[in-house]
């Protein structure tokens, strides 16, 4: 829908929506930037194209609105066709983790913003990395934390992870990965459950440090093999922390809570041996310190796999038949 012809007809039609104003103005420079938008999304359709008209729309002067009023109706119409097809090919052609490019994520966070997530245990694991060390980040989008790291004289081995490079991305990512070499690499074309050790150019029990900041195990539906797969690539001694995510888990033959109210994705993966878990409550993420050779991982059962509306995070029901002790150890 967002062929040539649709956008020399748009740029016409806001030109002509501002000649029919008393008195006439010219249109400002958000109809070029806007129509470029949508020129580059008609040469690489995708969503993150989408997300982008839709923040040139907003940029719009209320000035201009009013008189172009009709036309953007029609540009939220063909935005919404398009999104429509895109969505439908995805379901038709999905191989797993193809759904994530239905979700608009914040891929551009840097290192500060993992600092301020993850706090003294991802900063621990920084600062003792030396250059045998290895860093995975899940769903790293842009890698800015990564990058950063290198940039300010970081020593770790660094594997940046994500189904897609985000198209703002590309060039600093090669300019990255000819900066640092052997040193920082990114893995993309696959969701992280189809990603082989040599995709990732390391090994079982290789990595000191795994990072998800909403990432894989915020939207997956193999949440149990994508979690296994990250402590299987921990080190022992390693760490891997991530964001909480909402889950929803029958826990039927758990021990009754009490106390502190603890997510059901802690409760559940505290039981996992092989590994020390905490629970952080004021940066709401879950630390686990992988502190044997062996790893065994309660299975769930998935009930419901849901998309919501607007919204990246989808709904996630499953049921556990063990017997889950309450002994998830907080940390304010």
């Amino acid at each position: 829908m967002f062929d040539s012809k649709f956008v020399s007809d748009f740029r016409e039609k806001v030109q002509k929506a501002h000649d029919k104003a008393v008195p006439p103005v010219p249109p400002d420079a958000w109809v070029d930037t806007l129509v470029a938008a949508i020129e580059n999304y008609h040469r690489e359709p995708s969503l993150h194209g989408i997300k982008r008209i839709c923040k040139r729309i907003i940029k719009i002067p209320e000035s201009d609105l009013k008189q172009c009023e009709k036309v953007l109706e029609l540009l939220f119409y063909a935005l919404a066709v398009e999104e429509e097809a895109i969505e439908t090919n995805e379901m038709l052609e999905r191989l797993g983790g193809e759904r994530l490019k239905k979700n608009l994520f914040e891929v551009g966070r840097n290192l500060r913003a993992y600092k301020e997530a993850f706090g003294e245990p991802f900063l621990n694991a920084l600062s003792k990395m030396s250059d045998s060390s290895r860093w995975l980040d899940g769903g790293a989008g842009e890698a800015k934390a990564m990058i950063e790291y290198l940039d300010s004289g970081g020593k770790g081995l660094c594997t940046a992870a994500s189904f897609e490079i985000p198209g703002g991305a590309v060039a600093a990512i090669d300019k990255a990965t000819s900066t640092y070499k052997d040193r920082f690499f990114y893995a993309s074309g696959k969701c992280f459950a189809a990603m082989s050790n040599s995709d990732l150019r390391a090994g079982l029990k290789e990595f000191d440090l795994i990072t998800d900041f909403n990432g894989v195990l915020y939207y997956t539906e193999t949440l149990v093999e994508d979690l296994t797969r990250y402590l299987n690539l921990l080190k022992v001694g390693g760490v891997l922390v991530f964001e909480q995510v909402h889950v929803e888990i029958n826990m039927e033959n758990a021990v009754a809570h009490t106390g502190r109210p603890v997510p059901d994705i802690a409760r559940w993966a505290n039981n996992i041996s092989g590994v020390n878990l905490l629970y952080h409550t004021k940066r709401r993420f879950i630390e686990m310190r992988r502190v044997a050779e062996e790893i065994a991982v309660p299975d769930l059962v998935l009930n419901l796999y849901k998309n919501k509306i607007n919204e990246n995070d989808p709904i996630r029901r499953y049921t556990c038949v063990h017997n889950l002790p309450d002994m998830v150890i907080i940390e304010d």
